[in-house]
C-alpha cells in the first residue's frame, strides 16, 4: 500500500506544501512584527494582542513551491514565449492558477495595509477571470457563442467565493480549516481510477498541505493570521479548483452546478446566513448594507453564543464541511434523483440550523 502511494506525486506535493509553510511561518511572524504588518485589536475584532497578518504569503509560496518542485516540467523549447507556454502548455492550467494567485495575493496585501475600493477589487478579479478563461479555466455552462455569459458567471463565482472566504476569516483556524476540508474533498473527487482528474488532484493537495501547515500556527490561540491577502488567496484558489474540475456531464448539468457549491458549502452558507439574518433582524437597512456589514454575528459567533467554546465552534464547521463534501462525493456514484434527495435533506438541515442559530443572544452591533 505504502509503496503504491509513494509512486504518486500527491504525497510529495502534500509534504512539500506542508513543510514549506512550517519553515516560513516563524520567519514571517518576526518580519511582520518588524515592519508593522500586524492586526491590532479594535471594534468587532476579538483577538487580544497585535497579531501578524502575513499568513497568505506563506500559503502562496508553499502552493507554488509544491507545484513547481514536485511535478516534472515539460520541455520549454517548443514554446515561443512564457505566455505561449502558459496558454497552451501541458501544465498550463496549474501555472495559470499560480499567476492568478500571485496577483490576488498582491491585491490582498495592498488591502491589508490600505483598504482598496470594492470596485477596484472586482476589476482585478475581472482581468484575472479573463486570463483564466483564455487558458481554458472558466465556467462552461453555455456554448462558445455565449462565452461572455460564461466569463460573467466566472467573475461572479470568483468574487462570491473570495468574499465568502474573507468573511469566514473571523475566528482562529476557521478560514484555513474550512479551506483544508474543501481542498481534501476536491482531491477525493478528482482521485478516481475510472475518471481521473490529475491537475485538479495536484492543485487540491497543494492547497491542503499549505492549509495544514498554517493551521499549526493559526489554530487558537493564533500566532499569525491569514489577513485579507490569505483569505482572498484561499477564496481564489478554491474558486479556481472548482473551475478546474469536471463535476458533471452535459446530460446532468445540475450536478455541474451543485457539486462545486457543496465543495465550498461552509463559506457560502456562512455568508448567506449572516446576510439574511442581518436583514431579517433589521440590523441593517438594506441588502447592500447586510453584505458589507462587519460584526460578530457569523455562524461561529452564533455557536459560541449558544454555549460552545471557540475551538468547538470551529470544529463544528469542519464537521459541517465534511458533510457538504460527502454529499458532493456521492454525486459520483448516486443516481441523479438520489443525489438531489440528499441535497434536499441537507438543505432542510441547514434551514433548521439557521432557525436555531437565529436564537443566539449576540452582543449589540459595534460591541465585542
Amino acid at each position: 500500500m505504502w509503496q503504491r502511494a509513494l509512486n504518486y506525486p500527491h504525497l510529495w506535493i502534500l509534504l512539500a506544501a506542508w513543510f514549506t509553510t512550517l519553515v516560513q511561518l516563524p520567519l514571517l511572524i518576526r518580519l511582520a512584527h518588524r515592519i508593522g504588518a500586524v492586526d491590532r485589536p479594535r471594534g468587532y475584532k476579538g483577538h487580544a494582542i497585535p497579531t501578524p497578518f502575513l499568513g497568505g504569503v506563506a500559503i502562496f509560496i508553499a502552493f507554488t513551491v509544491a507545484i513547481l518542485t514536485t511535478l516534472r516540467l515539460p520541455d520549454l523549447r517548443p514554446f515561443h514565449s512564457l505566455m505561449d507556454f502558459v496558454v497552451r502548455g501541458e501544465l498550463h492550467r496549474l501555472f495559470g492558477i499560480v499567476i492568478g494567485a500571485f496577483f490576488i495575493l498582491l491585491l490582498g496585501l495592498l488591502d491589508d495595509f490600505r483598504p482598496i475600493n470594492a470596485f477596484v477589487k472586482l476589476l482585478v478579479l475581472l482581468f484575472i477571470a479573463l486570463f483564466l478563461h483564455r487558458i481554458g479555466l472558466s465556467v462552461t455552462l453555455f456554448p462558445p457563442a455565449w462565452d461572455g455569459v460564461n466569463v460573467a458567471i466566472s467573475v461572479l463565482w470568483m468574487a462570491g467565493v473570495t468574499s465568502a472566504m474573507n468573511s469566514l476569516d473571523h475566528m482562529d483556524g476557521n478560514c484555513a480549516g474550512a479551506a483544508a476540508v474543501s481542498a481534501f474533498f476536491c482531491f477525493a473527487y478528482a482521485w478516481d481510477r475510472l475518471n481521473p482528474q490529475p491537475w485538479l488532484s495536484y492543485a487540491s493537495v497543494a492547497v491542503l498541505g499549505g492549509c495544514l501547515g498554517f493551521l499549526q500556527f493559526n489554530f487558537k490561540p493564533a500566532q499569525i493570521f491569514l489577513g485579507n491577502s490569505g483569505a482572498f488567496l484561499l477564496g481564489f484558489l478554491l474558486a479556481a479548483l472548482t473551475l478546474l474540475g469536471g463535476w458533471g456531464s452535459r446530460e446532468e448539468p445540475l450536478k455541474a452546478v451543485l457539486v462545486p457549491m457543496l465543495l465550498v458549502g461552509v463559506p457560502l452558507y456562512d455568508i448567506t446566513l449572516a446576510t439574511l439574518l442581518r436583514y431579517k433582524n433589521r440590523v441593517v437597512g438594506n441588502l447592500y448594507e447586510a453584505i458589507v456589514y462587519c460584526g460578530r454575528d457569523h455562524l461561529s459567533h452564533r455557536l459560541v453564543a449558544l454555549g460552545l467554546s471557540e475551538r468547538a465552534a470551529v470544529i463544528f464547521q469542519y464537521v459541517l464541511g465534511c458533510l457538504f463534501g460527502m454529499i458532493a462525493l456521492s454525486a459520483k456514484w448516486m443516481p441523479m434523483q438520489a443525489f438531489l434527495y440528499g441535497v434536499g435533506l441537507l438543505g432542510a438541515f441547514l434551514v433548521g440550523l439557521a432557525m436555531v442559530l437565529d436564537r443566539a443572544k449576540l452582543p449589540p452591533a459595534g460591541k465585542t
